[in-house]
């Protein structure tokens, strides 16, 4: 009895069943690439945010302290000029014949004010070797004050580098005109850098051209060259210092950073807090980033037309990141004018000003409605409106964080893209604000309640404490200021936020 062996190999169709049932199932594997790389930037984002926030708060902690700052009344008119008290300026670049006339008031207590992003420089110094000043923080606005006080002349400190001369400088603030203390940035401490206002001693710059002797009082008639060239402190952050992981070389190209961060500041109950954003960059020109025709790296710029044409002349003024906008009417662009709730104040209770509970079951559960912005779409007409929202109302977008005037941060969960889109769904209801003497409103005039002939009319007590303990809203003015990364910068960009947070200095 013979034992055979037989070898037989596949058949093609066979090797076609084979390969194709293998495929399916590496179609199948291969779905699952995306979605796990995006989980995974997701988690990647959720630790380094605040790892990045945490060292971008010890090294602001380096250069800067509590005493550094001060109060915009410390730069108020003196006696035989005018009498009138500067407060924290609304306005931003507030003129004084603004105070004089009553027109700019402070959202806060005196002594405090509201969110102020650092000095901001849009050019590279190229007198210097050691390091790029294109986007560096100026937290004080030195070069600013150098800049409009005419820093070249030597009769006054601290002259700009040649390179400056022409360059544009952007800053919160910038109160001058006639006031005979001039402030061009976050106010300082002159207690410190102005050694005790002693107008004897050398810091102190009150200087006029025929002399170049520090003064005080009003300038000779015929003089000139009159201006404030205090020397503020001069502290400074390179745009690559705020990158994270930060870079060996200080000049030169550098890849696009992984993350960065920007910061602004505030005086609130006397205490200076910190405003932190963190997001990640997706560069526009591959590892270079930037504009692809200058080949640049990246770095934040001054917002343009071509970003935002319409409030391009307003919000270009000021530092690039974080962007700021206000229902406040010396601006205008914090746009909430379609949908459920759109006539409601912004404040804790959602759509319907009252917590845990909801105006329509049947769209909303009450945690929804909490956790809704009222007045963000979809529009509740039959008209329908597909366009993409403008640059100033990029803060509704997916995934965003913002901090508004109460030092709140605001997580989306739910944004929009369209105006068809909507509401926005925060992760957190917003939280009722308690009684405090820094949620303080002095009057603006054109925040007072509108009667039915659609006139401003001054209401008594509307436009006085910013939380109070009606039904819900609890702040009768609402939400009216918030500061937001914006999702791409003006060399094209994008920019994806990560974290915010408020911290103590």
């Amino acid at each position: 009895m013979t034992r055979q062996h037989a070898n037989r190999a596949f058949t093609l169709v066979e090797l076609i069943i084979a390969i194709f049932i293998l495929g399916i199932g590496m179609i199948s594997i291969a779905s699952l690439f995306p979605a796990g790389i995006k989980q995974q930037e997701i988690a990647e984002d959720d630790v380094y945010g605040p790892l990045v926030a945490r060292h971008a708060m010890e090294l602001l902690r380096t250069r800067l302290k509590q005493e550094d700052f001060g109060c915009f009344e410390d730069y108020s008119g003196k006696s035989g000029f005018t009498d009138v008290t500067i407060c924290d300026p609304i306005p931003l670049n507030a003129a004084a014949s603004q105070y004089i006339s009553g027109t700019a008031y402070a959202p806060t207590i005196a002594k405090d004010w509201i969110w102020k992003r650092p000095g901001f420089v849009t050019v590279d110094d190229t007198t210097t070797n050691d390091r790029d000043e294109a986007g560096m923080y100026d937290i004080f606005s030195y070069y600013s004050t150098r800049k409009n006080v005419g820093g070249t002349r030597t009769t006054i400190p601290g002259p700009l580098p040649g390179n400056f001369s022409s360059a544009t400088l952007l800053s919160d603030v910038a109160i001058a005109s006639t006031l005979m203390n001039r402030l061009y940035g976050i106010p300082y401490n002159r207690e410190i850098y102005d050694q005790q206002l002693n107008v004897a001693l050398p810091n102190y710059a009150w200087t006029f051209a025929d002399s170049g002797i520090p003064k005080s009082g009003i300038a000779p008639s015929g003089t000139t060259n009159v201006g404030n060239a205090l020397r503020e402190p001069a502290v400074f952050f390179t745009q690559r210092e705020r990158y994270w992981p930060m870079p060996a070389n200080a000049v030169g190209v550098t890849p696009t950073p992984r993350y960065v961060w920007d910061c602004m500041f505030r005086r609130f109950n006397g205490r200076i807090l910190v405003g932190m954003f963190v997001y990640r960059v997706i560069p526009a020109n591959g590892l270079m980033g930037g504009n692809p025709n200058t080949m640049t790296p990246y770095v934040s710029a001054a917002v343009t037309t071509a970003l935002d044409p319409i409030n391009a002349t307003k919000i270009s003024k000021y530092p690039p990141i974080p962007q700021w906008v206000s229902s406040r009417s010396q601006m205008g662009n914090l746009s909430r004018n379609a949908g459920d709730g759109a006539n409601n104040v912004w404040g804790a209770g959602g759509l319907d000003k009252k917590v845990g509970s909801s105006f329509n079951t049947s769209k909303y559960s009450p945690f929804r409605d909490d956790c809704a912005v009222p007045g963000t779409g979809p529009s509740t007409t039959a008209l329908t409106d597909p366009t993409a929202l403008t640059y100033s109302e990029t803060w509704q977008l997916p995934g965003q964080w913002m901090i508004d005037q109460y030092n709140n941060v605001h997580h989306v969960i739910e944004g929009r893209r369209t105006h068809d889109d909507g509401p926005v769904i925060l992760a957190k209801p917003v939280p009722r604000q308690p009684y405090s003497n820094s949620l303080f409103d002095a009057k603006d005039a054109a925040e007072r309640t509108t009667n039915t002939a659609g006139n401003k009319t001054p209401t008594a007590g509307v436009n006085s404490f910013l939380a109070t303990p009606g039904s819900g809203g609890d702040g009768v003015l609402g939400i009216q200021d918030l500061w937001f990364v914006p999702p791409y910068d003006a060399n094209g960009n994008q920019l994806l936020p990560v974290y915010a947070c408020v911290e103590e200095l």
